[in-house]
C-alpha cells in the first residue's frame, strides 16, 4: 500500500467517523449533505487499495485485452464484473477509473434505495459503511453491488412486482454468485409473506438446531446434483477449500441476536408495520435462517445470507419511530454507534492481519 493510498484510506475514515455522529444526533437531510455522501462514497472506494487481494484484482485488470476477453473462460469471476473491465480497457483506462465506475453504479443503486425513505438517511448510510463497505479484502467491493441490487429489489415485492424483482437479481447474479439466494428468498417470501414474528423465530430456532448438524455432504450432493454452473464452481469450490468453522457464538450470530431482539421488542405486530419494513424484516429472518443452516462452512454462510442480513441498514433506524421516551432514543443510537465502532475496530485489525473474520 502506497503511501498516497494510506492517506486516502486514513481520510476515508475520518470520514466515515464524522459521519457516525449523525446516529446520535437527528439532523435533517439537505441536499448538499446528500451530493457529499455520495461523493465520499464514490471517492473513498476508488481508493480504497487495500487488502490481500487487490494486487489479484489490479492483476485481472490489466491482463484483460478489450472486448475480446469475454470469449475466454473464467470460472470464478462474474460476466458482468468482466464486461466493464473489458469495455474500460478498450480506451484504456487505469483501475482507478474501474473502481470509480463500481462505485458510482453502487451509489446509484443505494441511492434508489435511500429515495425511498423519509428519514434516517444518514444513519442508514452510516451503518452500510461501518458494517458492510468497509469489510475484509478489495473484493467485497464486488458483493457490495450486488447486496445493494437485491436491496433495491425488495421494494417490488410490495406491489408484487415479481418480474422486476426476477430481473434485477438476475442482474445481480451476473455480479456475484451469492444473488442466486435470492431466488429461494421469492418462495420464502410468497409462504411466510403474512407469518408472525413467533413463527419466525421458532423457524430460526430450528435453524440454530440444524447448525449443529453438519449437512455439507447433503449441501456438496446436492450442488452435484443441480447444475448451476459458474455458481455452482463457485460453491464447490469453497467447500474443497479449506472449511471455516467457529463457534456458533460469534461477533455475527450475537448481531443477529441483537437485530431479532429490537424487532421482538421494540417493533410493534408486523401486521401493523408498512409493507415495505415488513418485508426487510421478512429477508432479515430469512438471512437469519440461511446463515445457521449453512453454519458447517462460515465462509459459506456468511456470503450467502449478507444481502438479506444488510437489511439491517434500515430496521435499525426505523426502530427509533417505536422508542417514545427522548433518554431511551438516545441510548438506543449510543448502542448503534459502539457497534459501527466495534466493526470498524475489527476491519483495522482484519486490515493488519491479513485474513477475513467470519464468525
Amino acid at each position: 500500500m502506497t503511501l498516497l493510498t494510506f492517506n486516502s484510506l486514513i481520510l476515508s475514515f475520518i470520514f466515515v467517523l464524522l459521519c457516525s455522529f449523525f446516529v446520535l444526533f437527528k439532523f435533517e437531510v439537505f441536499n448538499k449533505i446528500y451530493i457529499f455522501i455520495a461523493t465520499a462514497f464514490c471517492y473513498s472506494i476508488a481508493i480504497r487499495d487495500r487488502g490481500w487481494d487487490v494486487q489479484l484484482y489490479k492483476n485481472i485488470y490489466s491482463s484483460v485485452n478489450g472486448l475480446s476477453f469475454l470469449s475466454e473462460e473464467l470460472t470464478w469471476l462474474e460476466p458482468s464484473f468482466i464486461f466493464i473491465i473489458a469495455t474500460l480497457r478498450t480506451i484504456n483506462a487505469p483501475f482507478f477509473v474501474f473502481s470509480l465506475a463500481w462505485a458510482i453504479i453502487t451509489f446509484w443503486f443505494l441511492s434508489k434505495v435511500i429515495c425511498k425513505l423519509d428519514r434516517y438517511v444518514l444513519i442508514i448510510i452510516s451503518l452500510f459503511f461501518f458494517l458492510y463497505f468497509y469489510r475484509g479484502p478489495y473484493g467485497q467491493v464486488r458483493q457490495g453491488l450486488s447486496l445493494v441490487m437485491f436491496l433495491y429489489s425488495i421494494s417490488f415485492l410490495s406491489n408484487k412486482e415479481y418480474l422486476k424483482y426476477t430481473f434485477i437479481n438476475s442482474l445481480a447474479l451476473t455480479v456475484h454468485s451469492t444473488a442466486i439466494m435470492s431466488f429461494p428468498f421469492l418462495f420464502f417470501y410468497l409462504i411466510f409473506e403474512k407469518s408472525n414474528r413467533q413463527f419466525l423465530n421458532i423457524f430460526v430456532a430450528c435453524a440454530v438446531i440444524i447448525s449443529f448438524i453438519d449437512i455439507s455432504s447433503l449441501f456438496s450432493t446436492l450442488l452435484n446434483y443441480i447444475d448451476l454452473g459458474r455458481v455452482g464452481y463457485k460453491f464447490n469450490y469453497y467447500l474443497s477449500s479449506s472449511r471455516l468453522k467457529g463457534l456458533s457464538v460469534n461477533i455475527e450470530t450475537v448481531r443477529m441476536l441483537f437485530v431479532i431482539s429490537v424487532v421482538s421488542f421494540i417493533y410493534p405486530r408486523m401486521d401493523e408495520l408498512d409493507k415495505y419494513l415488513r418485508n426487510l424484516i421478512l429477508a432479515y429472518y430469512f438471512g437469519v435462517i440461511l446463515y445457521f443452516i449453512l453454519s458447517f462452512d462460515l465462509r459459506i454462510a456468511s456470503r450467502s445470507a449478507r444481502a438479506f442480513l444488510m437489511t439491517e441498514i434500515i430496521i435499525l433506524p426505523f426502530a427509533l419511530d417505536f422508542i417514545y421516551n427522548r433518554t431511551n432514543k438516545f441510548f438506543y443510537r449510543l448502542t448503534l454507534l459502539i457497534i459501527c465502532l466495534g466493526y470498524l475496530a475489527l476491519e483495522l485489525y482484519m486490515m493488519g492481519s491479513g485474513e477475513i473474520i467470519y464468525g
